[in-house]
């Protein structure tokens, strides 16, 4: 069983392959396949006829399927390792890309203005990524996709709480889910040691509680901190932090 991916997370699933033998029409080019097999790859290409009386098409070149304009069934896709040269018709979105099985064409055929001219269809593949892309997005509806409530709640909770402060700045509260603060556990216990940690540590480096306070004061005076009291109604996690001094540090000493 072979799973093959598509646009949109499509899967379709392979049960068996084969291996066939493929050989030019017109050049000694013989090569072996894997092929998976798949009850249908698309429906038939053209979907209509298309007119190529007014195509300038090269008359040296020998087209791997000289009926390509009329509407056919798609037995197989090739990967994209069988092309060679590419040629670009005038005046058109159409090109003539040279393969080992011969030249085949691609892109866009010229629209006329007849009432089927509103469905487009690519006829011939370079690859199968390719094929499949164009395949989904012809045949897909494409829809609004909605904010899901997780997201509603989100823009909701940003356009009660932001503003701007005097620098001009957006300032807005972190969004905080209740059901999964719960989940953080019991952090008092394990905060206030190594609060007793850093303590021990101040008694032996007296600079760096110096520093370390003179930084906490700084952080309170220009209010990117400020004293809370524990309550039982609201969940709370209690961070812990220490400094490292760099008396050798240009820039900050203390971090």
């Amino acid at each position: 069983m072979h799973r093959i991916g598509g646009i949109g997370k499509t899967n379709l699933v392979s049960q068996s392959y084969a291996n066939l033998d493929i050989q030019s029409r017109h050049k000694d080019f013989k090569a072996i396949v894997k092929c998976h097999i798949l009850p249908e790859i698309t429906r038939e290409l053209p979907s209509s006829p298309i007119d190529i009386s007014s195509w300038e098409l090269p008359s040296n070149i020998e087209l791997a399927d000289p009926t390509f304009y009329q509407p056919g069934q798609i037995d197989m896709l090739i990967g994209i390792d069988l092309l060679i040269g590419l040629i670009k018709l005038p005046n058109s979105k159409t090109v003539l890309q040279n393969t080992c099985l011969g030249w085949v064409v691609a892109g866009h055929p010229p629209i006329d203005h007849t009432p089927y001219a509103q469905t487009s269809n690519a006829f011939h593949a370079c690859s199968i990524e390719e094929q499949v892309a164009r395949f989904w997005e012809l045949e897909s509806c494409q829809s609004k996709k909605g904010m899901s409530v997780e997201e509603t709640t989100c823009e909701e909770h940003f356009l009660k709480t932001y503003k701007r402060d005097s620098n001009g700045r957006f300032v807005v509260r972190l969004p905080i889910k209740p059901n999964v603060l719960t989940q953080l556990g019991n952090s008092y216990h394990t905060a206030m040691k190594r609060l007793d940690q850093l303590n021990n540590k101040f008694l032996k480096q007296p600079e760096l509680k110096v520093a370390y306070s003179a930084f906490l004061t700084e952080y309170l005076n220009l209010g990117h901190m400020e004293q809370i009291f524990q309550t039982e109604t609201e969940p709370s996690y209690f961070l812990p932090h220490h400094g490292v001094l760099r008396p050798d540090s240009l820039t900050t000493k203390l971090r």
